[in-house]
């Protein structure tokens, strides 16, 4: 065989190889890209409880089309407190402190209070809704509870909802509470004890309903009562003067000190 032919035949030779590895390779190409695309479509869309930042999302699953980070890592509410003081031999009143130490966020939260009898017993239940403001504690007040004394040893409070809300200001910055009074009445007035004062709504906007919280101490620093009460229609930068004496004779009401009675004004800034 001439140089020439040998070299014609070398290059027919490459050629069909090159042909051979194209062919072979084509079938092995469509089978990789199958496979990643199957791959990219099994894999499941951004959800915002994957613990992933994708999506769209400003942090791990929050921002973006999920909710708010600042709602999404808020701190819990806090039950810092319960309570079960003495009315009466058979009525009790009960005195939950709630906590919420987030400054940016107030919230809309139900709760349940099981009553707990001296043999671990659950004697019963009260389920309720209430509210909270930024950086506030809230008092969830149940003044007559038919249980006695005897019985009841303690409770167990369970907050069971929190819907989260982007509020700013606390009970202070929306309310001033002024000229507070307290005194006992004798036996020739209704009552046992009175507190009076005035409110201010700092605000430029009207509240339909202003909840008042009264907190009782003694001497010593001890809780002995809490009562609550309403002023409804406190428009903006109104003033107006309330007065309450509702309160029952209470274990302990002879230890009172009227110097350390408590006021808290709170509303949801709808």
């Amino acid at each position: 065989m001439s140089d020439a032919l040998m070299k014609q035949f070398k290059i027919r030779e490459a050629w069909r190889k090159r042909k051979k590895i194209v062919i072979a390779s084509v079938p092995a190409t469509f089978v990789i890209l199958l496979i990643i695309l199957i791959v990219i479509l099994s894999q499941p869309a951004p959800t915002c409880f994957d613990n992933k930042k994708n999506g769209g999302e400003e942090g791990v699953d929050c921002g973006g089309p999920c909710v708010s980070c600042g709602i999404k890592y808020a701190a819990p509410l806090d039950v810092v407190s319960s309570e079960v003081l003495g009315a009466s031999q058979n009525i009790n009143e009960t005195v939950v402190k709630i906590r919420n130490s987030n400054a940016d966020y107030g919230a809309k939260f139900s709760y349940q209070i099981n009553f707990i009898s001296r043999l671990s017993e659950k004697l019963g239940q009260i389920s309720g809704q209430s509210f909270i403001l930024p950086h506030s504690d809230k008092y969830l007040i149940e003044p007559k509870i038919s249980f006695p004394a005897s019985e009841l040893s303690r409770l167990e409070v369970v907050i069971t909802k929190t819907d989260w809300h982007p509020v700013t200001k606390s009970g202070a910055d929306l309310f001033d509470i002024y000229d507070k009074s307290s005194r006992l009445l004798p036996a020739t007035e209704s009552g046992y004890l009175e507190v009076a004062g005035k409110i201010t709504n700092k605000t430029s906007h009207d509240f339909p309903l202003v909840e008042l919280t009264f907190i009782v101490y003694s001497k010593t620093g001890q809780l002995l009562y809490a009562a609550q009460s309403e002023i409804s229609n406190l428009n903006a930068n109104e003033i107006r003067n309330f007065l309450y004496n509702g309160f029952p004779y209470f274990s302990g009401f002879q230890e009172l000190d009227l110097n350390r009675i408590e006021f808290l004004a709170e509303a949801w800034p709808d």
